[in-house]
């Protein structure tokens, strides 16, 4: 029963983890501009930008990919 209410707890967290975690500064810095894009409602130029930063990051950065398919 504990590790039936922990399992989404740990999933959370490692979503939080995976967004942030982009291990190239290039990548945060395009990712970040691709939040922007998505603010100021231009979802076809965030999405060509999280591929960017995506790329940039060696295809790891899940929050990246996350965004895109949404």
């Amino acid at each position: 029963m504990i590790l039936t209410l922990a399992y989404p707890a740990a999933v959370l967290v490692a979503q939080e983890r995976a967004e942030e975690g982009l291990t190239n500064n290039k990548a945060q810095k395009t990712y970040q501009e691709a939040l922007q894009y998505l603010h100021d409602r231009k979802p076809e130029a965030a999405l060509d930008v999280f591929k960017k930063a995506d790329k940039q990051d060696g295809r790891h950065c899940l929050g990246c990919q996350r965004k895109m398919v949404k």
